[in-house]
Protein backbone atom coordinates (compact mmCIF):
# COMPACT_ATOMS: atom_id res chain seq x y z
CA UNK A 1 0.00 0.00 0.00
CA UNK A 2 2.85 2.37 0.90
CA UNK A 3 4.63 1.51 -2.35
CA UNK A 4 1.45 2.28 -4.34
CA UNK A 5 1.12 5.64 -2.58
CA UNK A 6 4.73 6.45 -3.48
CA UNK A 7 4.04 5.68 -7.14
CA UNK A 8 0.98 7.93 -7.12
CA UNK A 9 2.98 10.77 -5.58
CA UNK A 10 5.72 10.37 -8.17
CA UNK A 11 3.17 10.42 -10.96
CA UNK A 12 1.79 13.71 -9.67
CA UNK A 13 5.20 15.32 -9.21
CA UNK A 14 6.39 15.00 -12.73
CA UNK A 15 5.43 14.04 -16.22
CA UNK A 16 6.77 10.68 -17.38
CA UNK A 17 10.15 11.07 -19.01
CA UNK A 18 10.34 14.82 -18.45
CA UNK A 19 11.73 14.80 -14.92
CA UNK A 20 9.85 18.00 -14.05
CA UNK A 21 8.01 18.62 -10.79
CA UNK A 22 4.56 20.03 -10.20
CA UNK A 23 4.58 23.74 -9.28
CA UNK A 24 8.38 23.66 -9.56
CA UNK A 25 8.62 22.50 -5.93
CA UNK A 26 6.82 25.71 -4.87
CA UNK A 27 10.04 27.61 -5.57
CA UNK A 28 11.54 26.19 -2.37
CA UNK A 29 13.66 23.36 -3.67
CA UNK A 30 15.13 21.63 -6.69
CA UNK A 31 13.70 18.87 -8.82
CA UNK A 32 15.67 15.64 -9.32
CA UNK A 33 14.07 13.01 -11.55
CA UNK A 34 10.59 14.14 -10.60
CA UNK A 35 11.32 14.32 -6.86
CA UNK A 36 11.48 17.58 -4.94
CA UNK A 37 14.60 18.10 -2.84
CA UNK A 38 13.44 20.83 -0.46
CA UNK A 39 15.46 23.56 1.19
CA UNK A 40 16.15 22.90 4.84
CA UNK A 41 13.46 25.36 5.90
CA UNK A 42 10.67 23.51 4.07
CA UNK A 43 9.30 20.01 3.81
CA UNK A 44 6.54 18.08 2.09
CA UNK A 45 6.09 16.40 -1.25
CA UNK A 46 5.95 19.80 -2.96
CA UNK A 47 8.01 21.73 -0.39
CA UNK A 48 4.83 23.57 0.56
CA UNK A 49 5.16 23.26 4.34
CA UNK A 50 7.64 24.52 6.95
CA UNK A 51 10.21 22.21 8.48
CA UNK A 52 8.87 22.45 12.02
CA UNK A 53 11.78 20.75 13.88
CA UNK A 54 14.27 23.04 12.15
CA UNK A 55 12.29 26.21 12.85
CA UNK A 56 11.53 25.23 16.44
CA UNK A 57 15.19 24.39 17.15
CA UNK A 58 16.71 27.54 15.64
CA UNK A 59 13.92 29.75 16.96
CA UNK A 60 14.32 28.27 20.43
CA UNK A 61 18.04 29.13 20.44
CA UNK A 62 17.37 32.76 19.52
CA UNK A 63 14.56 33.05 22.07
CA UNK A 64 16.88 31.64 24.73
CA UNK A 65 19.53 34.23 23.82
CA UNK A 66 16.89 36.95 24.04
CA UNK A 67 15.82 35.65 27.46
CA UNK A 68 19.43 35.64 28.69
CA UNK A 69 19.90 39.24 27.51
CA UNK A 70 16.67 40.27 29.24
CA UNK A 71 17.79 38.63 32.50
CA UNK A 72 21.18 40.32 32.28
CA UNK A 73 19.48 43.67 31.66
CA UNK A 74 17.28 43.23 34.74
CA UNK A 75 20.28 42.17 36.84
CA UNK A 76 22.21 45.23 35.65
CA UNK A 77 19.33 47.54 36.62
CA UNK A 78 18.91 45.89 40.04
CA UNK A 79 22.66 46.06 40.69
CA UNK A 80 22.75 49.76 39.86
CA UNK A 81 19.68 50.34 42.04
CA UNK A 82 21.41 48.81 45.06
CA UNK A 83 24.53 50.95 44.54
CA UNK A 84 22.67 54.26 44.51
CA UNK A 85 22.76 56.35 47.69
CA UNK A 86 19.20 57.55 47.04
CA UNK A 87 17.88 54.63 45.00
CA UNK A 88 15.10 55.22 42.50
CA UNK A 89 14.13 52.97 39.63
CA UNK A 90 14.24 55.91 37.24
CA UNK A 91 17.92 56.51 37.98
CA UNK A 92 18.62 52.78 37.90
CA UNK A 93 17.14 52.58 34.41
CA UNK A 94 19.37 55.35 33.10
CA UNK A 95 20.70 54.44 29.67
CA UNK A 96 24.27 53.14 29.71
CA UNK A 97 26.37 51.32 27.15
CA UNK A 98 25.94 47.97 28.88
CA UNK A 99 22.17 48.30 29.23
CA UNK A 100 21.75 49.46 25.66
CA UNK A 101 23.69 46.47 24.33
CA UNK A 102 21.57 44.05 26.38
CA UNK A 103 18.35 45.74 25.23
CA UNK A 104 19.29 45.84 21.53
CA UNK A 105 20.45 42.22 21.47
CA UNK A 106 17.30 41.12 23.32
CA UNK A 107 15.10 42.76 20.67
CA UNK A 108 17.22 41.40 17.82
CA UNK A 109 17.20 37.84 19.18
CA UNK A 110 13.46 37.85 19.85
CA UNK A 111 12.77 39.13 16.33
CA UNK A 112 14.90 36.37 14.87
CA UNK A 113 13.31 33.77 17.14
CA UNK A 114 9.80 34.89 16.18
CA UNK A 115 10.72 34.61 12.51
CA UNK A 116 11.79 30.98 12.89
CA UNK A 117 8.98 29.94 15.21
CA UNK A 118 6.24 31.57 13.10
CA UNK A 119 7.69 31.42 9.56
CA UNK A 120 4.36 31.75 7.77
CA UNK A 121 3.69 35.10 9.47
CA UNK A 122 6.86 36.62 7.97
CA UNK A 123 6.53 35.43 4.38
CA UNK A 124 4.43 38.15 2.78
CA UNK A 125 3.92 41.88 3.10
CA UNK A 126 5.92 44.30 5.19
CA UNK A 127 6.69 41.66 7.83
CA UNK A 128 9.04 39.89 5.41
CA UNK A 129 11.54 42.73 5.91
CA UNK A 130 11.66 42.12 9.66
CA UNK A 131 14.06 39.26 9.04
CA UNK A 132 16.69 41.77 7.92
CA UNK A 133 16.09 43.97 10.99
CA UNK A 134 18.34 41.58 12.90
CA UNK A 135 21.44 42.79 11.05
CA UNK A 136 21.14 46.56 11.75
CA UNK A 137 20.49 45.76 15.42
CA UNK A 138 23.55 43.51 15.50
CA UNK A 139 25.59 46.22 13.80
CA UNK A 140 24.34 48.75 16.36
CA UNK A 141 25.63 46.63 19.23
CA UNK A 142 29.01 46.01 17.61
CA UNK A 143 29.47 49.65 16.62
CA UNK A 144 28.44 50.72 20.12
CA UNK A 145 31.26 48.63 21.56
CA UNK A 146 33.76 50.00 19.07
CA UNK A 147 32.81 53.67 19.32
CA UNK A 148 32.18 53.99 23.05
CA UNK A 149 34.52 51.44 24.63
CA UNK A 150 37.48 52.09 22.33
CA UNK A 151 38.73 55.26 23.99
CA UNK A 152 41.54 55.79 21.48
CA UNK A 153 39.01 56.64 18.75
CA UNK A 154 38.13 60.31 18.44
CA UNK A 155 34.64 61.60 17.63
CA UNK A 156 33.17 58.22 18.56
CA UNK A 157 29.65 59.53 19.07
CA UNK A 158 29.55 61.06 15.59
CA UNK A 159 30.92 57.85 14.09
CA UNK A 160 28.30 55.78 15.94
CA UNK A 161 25.43 57.99 14.74
CA UNK A 162 26.69 58.08 11.15
CA UNK A 163 27.20 54.33 10.94
CA UNK A 164 23.76 53.56 12.33
CA UNK A 165 22.10 56.05 9.99
CA UNK A 166 23.65 54.11 7.10
CA UNK A 167 22.59 50.68 8.39
CA UNK A 168 19.00 51.66 9.22
CA UNK A 169 18.70 53.56 5.95
CA UNK A 170 19.52 50.27 4.22
CA UNK A 171 16.76 48.56 6.18
CA UNK A 172 14.29 51.30 5.22
CA UNK A 173 15.40 51.10 1.57
CA UNK A 174 14.90 47.32 1.61
CA UNK A 175 11.42 47.75 3.06
CA UNK A 176 10.44 50.28 0.37
CA UNK A 177 12.04 48.30 -2.45
CA UNK A 178 10.40 45.00 -1.57
CA UNK A 179 6.99 46.68 -1.33
CA UNK A 180 7.12 48.76 -4.51
CA UNK A 181 9.46 46.93 -6.89
CA UNK A 182 9.13 43.43 -8.28
CA UNK A 183 12.22 41.22 -8.38
CA UNK A 184 13.41 39.65 -11.65
CA UNK A 185 11.30 36.60 -12.59
CA UNK A 186 14.36 34.35 -12.74
CA UNK A 187 15.66 35.49 -9.31
CA UNK A 188 12.90 36.13 -6.75
CA UNK A 189 15.48 36.71 -3.99
CA UNK A 190 17.44 39.34 -5.92
CA UNK A 191 16.71 42.25 -3.56
CA UNK A 192 17.19 40.06 -0.53
CA UNK A 193 20.66 39.05 -1.70
CA UNK A 194 21.50 42.63 -2.70
CA UNK A 195 20.78 44.13 0.69
CA UNK A 196 22.35 41.19 2.50
CA UNK A 197 25.55 41.95 0.60
CA UNK A 198 25.39 45.56 1.82
CA UNK A 199 24.94 44.39 5.41
CA UNK A 200 27.91 42.05 4.96
CA UNK A 201 30.14 44.93 3.83
CA UNK A 202 29.12 47.01 6.85
CA UNK A 203 29.74 44.04 9.12
CA UNK A 204 33.26 43.57 7.76
CA UNK A 205 33.95 47.25 8.46
CA UNK A 206 32.76 46.77 12.04
CA UNK A 207 34.92 43.66 12.41
CA UNK A 208 38.03 45.56 11.31
CA UNK A 209 37.56 48.27 13.93
CA UNK A 210 36.42 45.69 16.48
CA UNK A 211 39.71 43.83 16.05
CA UNK A 212 41.65 47.10 16.27
CA UNK A 213 39.97 47.77 19.59
CA UNK A 214 40.55 44.20 20.76
CA UNK A 215 44.25 44.21 19.90
CA UNK A 216 44.79 47.68 21.36
CA UNK A 217 42.84 47.12 24.57
CA UNK A 218 43.25 43.41 25.20
CA UNK A 219 46.60 42.36 23.79
CA UNK A 220 48.93 45.35 23.42
CA UNK A 221 48.06 46.68 26.87
CA UNK A 222 49.65 44.39 29.45
CA UNK A 223 48.26 43.60 32.91
CA UNK A 224 51.20 45.51 34.49
CA UNK A 225 50.33 48.65 32.52
CA UNK A 226 46.69 48.34 33.51
CA UNK A 227 47.50 47.80 37.18
CA UNK A 228 49.86 50.77 37.38
CA UNK A 229 47.67 53.12 35.36
CA UNK A 230 50.19 53.26 32.55
CA UNK A 231 47.45 53.40 29.93
CA UNK A 232 44.34 55.46 30.57
CA UNK A 233 42.98 56.42 27.21
CA UNK A 234 43.95 57.12 23.72
CA UNK A 235 43.83 60.14 21.58
CA UNK A 236 46.95 61.63 23.19
CA UNK A 237 47.17 64.78 25.23
CA UNK A 238 46.50 64.98 28.93
CA UNK A 239 44.56 61.73 29.11
CA UNK A 240 47.56 59.59 28.16
CA UNK A 241 50.22 58.62 30.68
CA UNK A 242 53.82 58.70 29.52
CA UNK A 243 54.60 55.03 28.99
CA UNK A 244 58.32 55.69 28.54
CA UNK A 245 58.79 56.55 32.21
CA UNK A 246 59.19 53.69 34.70
CA UNK A 247 55.80 52.51 35.87
CA UNK A 248 56.75 52.49 39.53
CA UNK A 249 57.81 56.14 39.38
CA UNK A 250 54.22 57.34 39.04
CA UNK A 251 52.74 57.45 42.52
CA UNK A 252 49.50 59.08 41.39
CA UNK A 253 48.18 55.70 40.23
CA UNK A 254 48.37 53.07 42.96
CA UNK A 255 48.80 49.54 41.73
CA UNK A 256 45.60 47.54 41.57
CA UNK A 257 45.02 43.85 41.41
CA UNK A 258 44.29 42.59 37.90
CA UNK A 259 42.58 39.23 37.49
CA UNK A 260 44.67 37.65 34.74
CA UNK A 261 42.08 34.91 34.24
CA UNK A 262 39.37 37.46 33.48
CA UNK A 263 41.77 39.28 31.16
CA UNK A 264 42.29 36.09 29.16
CA UNK A 265 38.54 35.46 29.13
CA UNK A 266 38.01 38.97 27.76
CA UNK A 267 40.55 38.31 25.02
CA UNK A 268 38.82 35.06 24.09
CA UNK A 269 35.47 36.86 24.09
CA UNK A 270 36.76 39.57 21.76
CA UNK A 271 38.14 37.04 19.30
CA UNK A 272 34.98 34.91 19.49
CA UNK A 273 32.78 37.94 18.80
CA UNK A 274 34.92 38.98 15.84
CA UNK A 275 34.93 35.42 14.50
CA UNK A 276 31.13 35.21 14.80
CA UNK A 277 30.69 38.50 12.93
CA UNK A 278 33.00 37.27 10.16
CA UNK A 279 30.97 34.05 9.82
CA UNK A 280 27.67 35.98 9.66
CA UNK A 281 29.09 38.37 7.08
CA UNK A 282 30.33 35.42 5.02
CA UNK A 283 26.88 33.83 5.00
CA UNK A 284 25.27 37.12 3.98
CA UNK A 285 27.17 37.33 0.72
CA UNK A 286 25.07 35.98 -2.20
Amino acid sequence: MLHLRHLLVMSRLGNPGSGSCTRDCSGRGECYNGTCMCNIRFTGELCDGPNLPYHAGIGGVFCFIGLVCAVQLVMCIVSEYTRLKAPTWLKACKVTTQKLIYFVMCIASLLRGAYFIFPESFENGWSSSLLSAYYPLLLSSASLIVCFWAEFLSKSFLAFITFNIISYSLLFAEFITTQLASPPPDDPSFYHHLFNGCYAVLMFIVVIFFLIYGVRGGFVTTPLQLASGGVVGGGGGENTINEVQPLQADAAFPKAYINVSQLHQSRIGLLSQAFMLIIIAGFLFP
